[in-house]
C-alpha cells in the first residue's frame, strides 16, 4: 500500500506479515472551521489490500503488536510530552500503560510472546530502555534496563523472550548491544 507514515518508526506487522498497523496523519475538521492534523492508527489486512481506520483523533503513533496480532500498543501525544498506550485493535479505545511528567517515550517493542513490552524513555536528554512486563506479579511495574546515564540508548527489540537488543553512541559511535 501507499500511504504517509507519521514517522520513520511508525509502522508494525504480525509474525506472519498478514497484518500491519501503521500511522498516518489525517485532518479532524470535528471543530467548525478549525482542522486539525491528528495523527491515528490504521490496519492494512495484506492478502486484501484493505486499510481500516482504527482510531480517530488519538495523537497516536509508532505502533506495536505483538507477533500474534492480539495485543497492540502506541505511542499518543501527552500536551509536550508523550505516553505509552495499549490500543484494542477493534474498538481504537486505549488505555495508558505508562506515563510520568515530563517524559517521552518512544519506540515501543513486544516480546515475542507478547509479554512485554520494551520502549525509549526520553527524560530531560537522557535516553535509557525500559522494560514493561504486562503480566504476572511484575505486570505494569517498568523499571529501567540501562541507565540513567549520559548515554542514547535507542530503537530497543526483543531477540527472545530475555534479552533486548539496543543501538546506543555511548563509545561515539552508533553501535548495537544487548541486555538480559
Amino acid at each position: 500500500a501507499r500511504v504517509a507514515l507519521t514517522d520513520a518508526s511508525s509502522f508494525s506487522a504480525t509474525a506472519d506479515g498478514e497484518t500491519v498497523y501503521f500511522a498516518s496523519l489525517a485532518w479532524d475538521w470535528r471543530r467548525p472551521g478549525m482542522g486539525e492534523a491528528v495523527s491515528d492508527l490504521y490496519r492494512l489486512t495484506v492478502r486484501t489490500g484493505k486499510i481500516t481506520r482504527v482510531t480517530r483523533g488519538a495523537h497516536l503513533w509508532q505502533p506495536a503488536v505483538s507477533e500474534d496480532g492480539l495485543r497492540l500498543a502506541a505511542v499518543q501525544a501527552d500536551g509536550p510530552y508523550s505516553s505509552l498506550v495499549s490500543v484494542d485493535p477493534e474498538s481504537g479505545r486505549t488505555t495508558e500503560l505508562y506515563a510520568r511528567q515530563g517524559t517521552n517515550v518512544f519506540t515501543p517493542s513486544f516480546s515475542p510472546g507478547g509479554l512485554s513490552l520494551v520502549f525509549t524513555l526520553n527524560e530531560r536528554g537522557f535516553q535509557d530502555i525500559c522494560l514493561l512486563p504486562l503480566t504476572g506479579p511484575e505486570a505494569g511495574k517498568t523499571r529501567l534496563l540501562t541507565g540513567p546515564d549520559r548515554n542514547g540508548e535507542y530503537y530497543p527489540a526483543f531477540l527472545d523472550e530475555g534479552r533486548v537488543i539496543f543501538s546506543s553512541d555511548r563509545t561515539g559511535s552508533q553501535c548495537l548491544y544487548t541486555v538480559d
